[in-house]
């Protein structure tokens, strides 16, 4: 979900205010509080998940306990499955790409394997913008291509589950 952020002429200042619906981040003009045509100087930013988000998925019954976390660093070593923030503040799409790469690589030697990925943002809207595409299964073809049995579930999912892709198995 979007929030509008900065000064309405009508309202003043606005901090973290949600409006329905998912806007492009960057400025409003109109203001949609007011009206105003370039008279307030207001912007819509995207969500970002807090640490206690970030703890209570981890602990949500679809998430394996013993999973690797990006961004935000990894309980320990190598585990088998993966949950990746997709709006924390420091998800970078390039980054992801080269730890995905990496872990296609170490897929068939023993003990490296990955079982599973769940991608999760907050909105359905915010997840299509960050991942580049607005089909994801053409992300899931590119990661599975040099090796096709590389992570056999792989799924998509809002915070709140709202929004859950079907699942990109085997």
């Amino acid at each position: 979900m979007s929030l509008l952020k900065g000064f309405c002429r009508k309202e003043g200042m606005i901090d973290d205010r949600e409006l329905f619906g998912d806007a492009e981040p960057g400025y409003a003009n109109l203001c949609p509080i007011c009206q105003g045509d370039r008279t307030c100087d207001t912007r819509w930013e995207d969500e970002v998940f807090s640490e206690n988000d970030l703890h209570e998925i981890l602990h949500e019954h679809d998430i394996d306990p013993d999973s690797n976390v990006y961004p935000g660093g990894s309980p320990g070593a190598f585990q088998p499955h993966l949950v990746v923030f997709v709006d924390h503040p420091k998800f970078d799409l390039d980054q992801l790409n080269m730890l995905l790469r990496k872990r296609v690589g170490k897929h068939n030697e023993p003990g490296t394997a990955t079982e599973s990925i769940t991608f999760v943002a907050m909105t359905r809207g915010s997840m299509h913008r960050k991942m580049g595409t607005p089909r994801l299964k053409t992300l899931v073809d590119q990661w599975r291509w040099p090796n096709p049995a590389f992570a056999p579930l792989i799924r998509f999912r809002t915070k709140d589950h709202r929004w859950s892709s079907r699942n990109f198995t085997l």
